[in-house]
């Protein structure tokens, strides 16, 4: 929604673009290890300009009415591990 222009969604929504908008930069790293039955796996991402929906107040003196609108959030960073190994099943119930 590039836009600049206010639409009317119903009587308390109105929605606006951003001509503003940046597009989303996604970098990944992911590494995996596997050893006999055990698997790790960790990994590195870095998001910028993600593109995210904000809500504000249209009118200060009419608080009832929402501007809907895209914006590009500050970038992040995300870190993950994880580790996998099967587990013997366990039955709690015989038929």
């Amino acid at each position: 929604m590039y836009w600049n222009n206010v639409l009317y969604a119903n009587k308390y929504t109105y929605e606006t673009g951003n001509p503003l908008l940046k597009p989303t930069l996604t970098q990944n790293v992911t590494l995996g290890a596997t050893y006999r039955w055990m698997q790790l796996t960790a990994g590195y991402n870095r998001i910028k300009n993600q593109v995210i929906n904000v809500t504000s107040l249209y009118d200060e003196e009419n608080p009832t009415i929402m501007l809907m609108s895209l914006t590009n959030a500050p970038a992040y960073d995300k870190v993950f591990a994880g580790l996998t190994f099967p587990c013997k099943r366990v039955f709690w119930m015989t038929i």
